[in-house]
């Protein structure tokens, strides 16, 4: 058995609680979703009070608790939508298995996740499969930046690698996706995360101290960012978004 933290052990509760921030990130990866959407890692807070129409919803976690409740959120805010959760590990084959058996998915989204799969080429090679073949499978993707800052916040995480921008494009068209764009995100959160990880050292992603300084950050810094880097794309930043297409074979 690995010792790899898993489910809800991966990020700080305060980051389910970060509704500026959070607000960021689905606005960034909105344009990707369709009409049946497969949300991998769905997390203790989904995106569901935001979504558009959707006519089925597939959230899915390795956390069967994290779908439960997903579902449960699911059934009030979209009455009107297919619910169904989808318990495994994406990193495996079994879990896409289930996805082709049961699940017509039109757009994947994945925040946070493919980090921790150690096979990620294996990963978007799995999800470009079961995107439909005429052009419409949208894929959105938001993963940890700058490899030269990954620090004790990764390891306790659970993070095999934080991504280049290069080698994420390098990744994303070596499976046949092609990219609608592709930018980094939070350039001051740089500097956050290696004070955290590379001189604090950090490893409690529970930590009193650490939750409210999130909380601030949520509620003091990240609008004055997101207003400057919503007009001028950063040349860096502490993550990378990522929006992919897969093209017409019919």
């Amino acid at each position: 058995m690995s010792d790899r933290p898993i489910g809800q052990e991966t990020f700080s509760p305060a980051i389910g609680k970060a509704a500026a921030y959070q607000r960021w990130i689905f606005d960034l990866i909105k344009p990707a979703i369709g009409s049946r959407l497969l949300e991998i890692g769905v997390g203790s807070v989904p995106f569901s009070r935001l979504y558009p129409p959707l006519i089925s919803w597939y959230p899915a976690d390795i956390d069967s608790t994290m779908v439960a409740e997903a579902v449960q959120i699911g059934s009030d805010r979209l009455p009107s939508t297919q619910i169904l959760g989808i318990v495994g590990d994406a990193g495996t084959s079994e879990f896409w298995n289930k996805v082709r058996a049961h699940h017509q998915p039109d757009s994947i989204i994945a925040v946070n996740v493919m980090e921790h799969i150690l096979d990620d080429v294996g990963f978007l090679k799995n999800a470009f499969d079961v995107l439909p073949e005429d052009g419409s499978g949208r894929m959105a993707l938001f993963v940890p930046a700058l490899p030269s800052i990954y620090g004790s916040m990764d390891a306790s995480a659970g993070h095999y690698r934080r991504y280049r921008k290069n080698g994420l494009a390098s990744l994303a068209t070596s499976v046949g996706f092609e990219i609608e764009s592709l930018q980094y995100v939070n350039a001051p959160g740089i500097l956050y995360w290696w004070w955290r990880g590379k001189v604090r050292k950090t490893t409690d992603l529970t930590d009193p101290m650490l939750l409210d300084s999130i909380s601030r950050i949520d509620r003091y810094a990240v609008p004055l960012i997101r207003m400057v880097e919503d007009r001028i794309s950063p040349p860096i930043g502490q993550s990378l978004v990522i929006r992919l297409r897969k093209k017409s074979r019919v």
